[in-house]
């Protein structure tokens, strides 16, 4: 592109609003194939032909060469009812001279009036764009017949999150994964709606990253497992050290003023190998759920192991022979540095198909001894530093659930679906 009416890059906006409208057109401006893919996707026809120019302008109007409003001032025109839209995208027709134009709102909470869409069409209007379309970009998309009143330009609800999943099919770009990180790291927890989990085939996992996508994962999830009717769940976030990317949810039956290791409790975890959810008994736990562990024979928790398959149903086959969702039961030893940094001393993991006849297709081979070995193990020594746990993971491959915005309800379906081995925890009552 020739020329971008813009701030420079490092020029950050105070406001979070004006900051991630700034970081979103500083991404298009860089990519004049970009902002073509951005057209195409966000108002479908409505996009130049290869030999028209696209150039932008934010906070201020197009072609004007005078220096772009200060936030102050963008905010004190807006307040009197004469704010201009957030940026523009405009060109020329090769073919007659006609002037096009996309007038972009952005909002990250609530959404814009109808005069504010009304005062952005007459201005488009008078700037010489006889084709003018409105884009307006908000947490929360807008029902169309909002704008039926809107008779002279066409106007286009879009969301942050659609903003996301565009930019994420172009994330192979520097400054397009910059911008995800942005989004993601900074703007989460207003305007950004969980999109799914970003690893896979072609984005490697990475631990650093990992922490993004967990935040927004965890605002959605935690007051989906408040509402459940199967697990009651406690309205008080417990206090984890910030060690890596995996959260917890405690349960009702805790204590508010005790630490959560010290009962049973829900870890939601981003690893290497997938995304999981998972009923956690602490090494740190009180006694008494420790010998209601060992006090269980191995039939009562075969059966409680079964009931929990028997709730995740069917499991589906991904790419590279993975398969979701995969239901873990591990045994760890291990010991404190610091008292905070594990280091494990023993492991013991298992797929749990293969203590319940193993999978159809053969893929899993039934090995009904490694129950007998974990149960042998926890009634050897009293004195361990142990953790147990029973897992339900998906693993960071296309076609995984974790990869769609849906993922927060199958994780909470799949949460519940861990209640009978949390019942042989508690001796059956309703946690």
């Amino acid at each position: 592109m020739r020329q971008h009416l813009i701030r420079n890059i490092f020029d950050q906006y105070k406001q979070q609003e004006n900051r991630l409208t700034h970081a979103l057109v500083q991404v298009l401006a860089q990519n004049a194939s970009l902002a073509r893919e951005f057209l195409r996707g966000f108002v479908g026809g409505f996009a130049p032909a290869p030999e028209e120019e696209i150039l932008i302008s934010c906070q201020r109007f197009p072609g004007q060469e005078s220096e772009p409003l200060t936030e102050e001032q963008a905010l004190q025109r807006e307040g009197a009812g004469r704010g201009i839209p957030d940026f523009w995208m405009y060109w020329r027709s090769a073919a007659d001279g006609s002037g096009w134009a996309v007038a972009c709102e952005c909002k990250v909470v609530g959404s814009p009036s109808l005069s504010q869409l009304r005062s952005h069409i007459r201005r488009g209007h008078s700037q010489g764009f006889r084709n003018l379309e409105i884009v307006t970009i908000t947490p929360d998309p807008i029902p169309q017949q909002l704008f039926r009143h809107l008779s002279d330009a066409r106007v286009v609800s879009k969301t942050w999150t659609d903003v996301y999943q565009f930019f994420r099919r172009h994330s192979r770009s520097p400054l397009v994964a910059d911008f995800l990180d942005f989004i993601m790291g900074e703007y989460s927890m207003q305007a950004l709606k969980f999109p799914g989990i970003p690893f896979g085939t072609n984005d490697r996992y990475d631990e650093t990253a990992a922490k993004r996508p967990l935040r927004a994962l965890m605002r959605e999830l935690r007051p989906r497992l408040e509402a459940s009717k199967v697990l009651t769940i406690s309205s008080e976030t417990a206090r984890k050290p910030i060690t890596g990317p995996w959260d917890v949810v405690g349960f009702s039956f805790a204590a508010s003023d005790d630490t959560f290791t010290k009962y049973p409790h829900i870890t939601v975890s981003l690893e290497p190998g997938g995304c999981g959810v998972q009923i956690t008994l602490p090494n740190n736990a009180k006694s008494v759920y420790w010998r209601r562990v060992r006090g269980r024979g191995n039939q009562e928790l075969l059966d409680a192991l079964r009931k929990v398959a028997n709730n995740l149903g069917p499991r589906k086959p991904l790419e590279r022979g993975l398969m979701e969702p995969n239901l873990i039961l591990y045994l760890e030893q291990v010991h404190f540095y610091a008292m905070r940094y594990p280091t494990r001393d023993g492991q013991m993991v298992f797929d749990v198909s293969t203590i319940l006849g193993g999978h159809p297709g053969g893929h899993i081979r039934p090995v009904g001894a490694w129950l007998s070995a974990l149960s042998s193990i926890l009634g050897a020594t009293t004195r361990a530093n142990f953790e147990l746990g029973l897992k339900v993971q998906y693993p960071y491959a296309n076609g995984s659930a974790c990869r769609s915005e849906d993922f927060v309800e199958v994780l909470a379906k799949s949460a519940e679906a861990l209640h009978p081995f949390l019942a042989l925890l508690v001796e059956g009552s309703q946690p």
